[in-house]
C-alpha cells in the first residue's frame, strides 16, 4: 500500500488489526523526512506516550 503525504485513515479498512503489521518507510533525494505514527485506544485516544513514534 502507497500512502500519500498527509494521509490519515484507520488501519482497519486494509488491514487484519489482529495482526502483526510492519511498516517500511522507502525515501528517494536528499531532503528532511519525517515519520510520526501514533497507536490509539478503543476510545480513539492516545492512552500512553509509548504509542507514539517519530522518526526523522
Amino acid at each position: 500500500m502507497k500512502v500519500q503525504r498527509g494521509t490519515r485513515d484507520k488501519l482497519e479498512k486494509y488491514f487484519n488489526v489482529n495482526q502483526p503489521l510492519k511498516v517500511k518507510l522507502q525515501i528517494n533525494g536528499a531532503a528532511v523526512y519525517d515519520f510520526t505514527c501514533f497507536g490509539i485506544d478503543g476510545n480513539e485516544k492516545l492512552s500512553d506516550d509509548r504509542y507514539m513514534i517519530f522518526y526523522n
